[in-house]
C-alpha cells in the first residue's frame, strides 16, 4: 500500500480503529463481519469513501498530513466502516448512504452521525470547478452548467438537446459569456 507520507503509527491507528468498529458491532449484535480492505486512495474535499460492494474503504491522506489525523482516525474511519456494517446488517434499503441503519451503527460506535466533515481544507489538493453561466430565454433564470454540459451545448446543433426543467422547452439556454470558478 502506498502510504503518501503517513506515519506507520497513524496507519496502525487506522487499522486498529477498523477492528475496534467491527468488534464493537459484533458485541452489540452478535454478527461477525469481514475486515474490509483499505487504502489511501481518496483525494480532494472528501475525507473518506466506502465501497460496500467491494468491502473497501478509501481514506484521504492529505487531511492526515495536514495535522488532522485524530479526526480521521476517530470520526472518518468509523463513518466509512459504518457504511459497510450498516449494509451488511440492514441491506441497502435501510443501511445504504446515511439512512437509518447507518445512523444506528454510528450510535453503536458512539460517534456522531454527521454526514459531512468540517475539516480545514488548507493544503488539501482540490480540483477547481468551473460553472458556465447560461440564461433561459423563456423565463430569464440564470443557470450554472458544468464544463461537460457547456462543451456539449457549444457544439453545432446540440443546444436543443438541453431542456430547462422549469420551462420544459428545448434549446432555450443562452450562454452569457460568464464563467464562475468555485
Amino acid at each position: 500500500m502506498k502510504t503518501f507520507g503517513v506515519s506507520p503509527e497513524i496507519i496502525k491507528q487506522i487499522e486498529d480503529k477498523i477492528i475496534w468498529c467491527l468488534e464493537t458491532v459484533h458485541m452489540a449484535t452478535g454478527k461477525l463481519l469481514e475486515v474490509p480492505t483499505w487504502e489511501f486512495r481518496q483525494s480532494g474535499q472528501i475525507a473518506g469513501y466506502a465501497d460496500c460492494g467491494q468491502n473497501f474503504v478509501s481514506i484521504n491522506p492529505d487531511f492526515i498530513n495536514n495535522g488532522q489525523a485524530e479526526y480521521i482516525v476517530d470520526q472518518t474511519v468509523p463513518h466509512e466502516v459504518a457504511h459497510l456494517i450498516s449494509v451488511a446488517l440492514y441491506g441497502l434499503d435501510m443501511g445504504g448512504a446515511h439512512k437509518y441503519g447507518w445512523k444506528a451503527v454510528m450510535r453503536m460506535l458512539g460517534c456522531p452521525a454527521d454526514r459531512c466533515h468540517s475539516l480545514s481544507m488548507e493544503g488539501v489538493k482540490t480540483k477547481t470547478r468551473k460553472r458556465w453561466e447560461y440564461k433561459c430565454v423563456c423565463c430569464g433564470k440564470i443557470l450554472y452548467l458544468t464544463t461537460n454540459k457547456h462543451n456539449k451545448i457549444q457544439k453545432p446543433n446540440c443546444s436543443s438537446a438541453f431542456v430547462h426543467s422549469q420551462c420544459g422547452r428545448n434549446g432555450t439556454l443562452q450562454f452569457t459569456g460568464s464563467l464562475k470558478v468555485l
